[in-house]
């Protein structure tokens, strides 16, 4: 999923015309895809391990402890 959306950004890149591709903007545009590309992929891998480690029920009404090892 994540290489479908920096694909995109990357084919929205080849249509921009060359004046704005060799301008500050794409610069900004580069930083901005980067960012959420690496945001995405940190919000992924956090809840991936959050979820991993958090009990059945974690509403706010269980007393549940997320970042808890289990005793083995």
């Amino acid at each position: 999923m994540l290489d479908i959306v920096s694909m995109l950004f990357t084919l929205i890149r080849t249509y921009i015309p060359s004046e704005i591709r060799w301008s500050y903007l794409m610069d900004l545009y580069d930083m901005f895809a980067w960012n959420i590309c690496i945001s995405t992929l940190l919000y992924c891998v956090f809840f991936a391990l959050w979820c991993d480690h958090a009990p059945a029920c974690c509403s706010p009404a269980c007393a549940c402890e997320p970042f808890s090892l289990p005793q083995v």
